[in-house]
């Protein structure tokens, strides 16, 4: 086959008169306009389609975002509503209770803790203390009684008695305590 030769399918002469030639120019200039129109509005509908697009996934964020913020807030209101139901609660124990940090406070200028063995309150009985208090020296011992009876004159215990003391063979001394704090 010869590639040489080309088949052209259309006449070299054209039989059409210069009015058929003004119209078919005409046509082919309405549709260049109508075809540029058309790629026109495609690229409008195409950068509507993206704005609405990109807009929506923001606006869905958002609602996503104000979800868990609903959702948050719905959580720390009900935290609101049962802390304020536990309040009055709360109120009427602090108001049944009777406060220790004077009864502490009082043992602690009693005796050094290092010294103090165990403590047991008695609520029935005033907060009636028992403490077991344990020094090196007997005279230790004496400078804590002289604080149990000046404690007593101050007015921040009162009826303390000594339960039991003891001298054990290494020379410690062992006392049984009881007050009650004036609260």
């Amino acid at each position: 086959m010869n590639r040489g030769i080309a088949i052209n399918l259309f006449r070299p002469t054209s039989r059409f008169s210069d009015q058929e030639r003004a119209l078919f120019r005409k046509l082919r200039i309405y549709s260049a306009i109508v075809l540029f129109f058309i790629i026109a509005l495609s690229a409008f509908v195409a950068i509507a389609y993206l704005a609405g697009a990109t807009q929506y996934s923001r606006l869905e964020e958002e609602r996503a975002f104000l979800a868990k913020s609903v959702s948050a807030q719905a959580k720390k209101e009900i935290l609101l509503l049962s802390f304020q139901e536990r309040v009055p609660v709360v109120q009427q124990i602090m108001k049944n209770q009777q406060p220790l940090d004077n009864l502490l406070g009082s043992l602690a200028e009693i005796a050094s803790p290092l010294s103090i063995q165990t403590v047991s309150f008695n609520k029935e009985h005033n907060y009636q203390v028992q403490t077991t208090i344990t020094t090196d020296s007997l005279e230790e011992m004496q400078e804590i009684i002289g604080r149990v009876l000046q404690k007593t004159e101050e007015r921040d215990i009162h009826s303390p008695y000594i339960q039991s003391l003891s001298i054990g063979g290494n020379g410690k001394v062992e006392a049984i305590l009881r007050f009650a704090p004036i609260l």
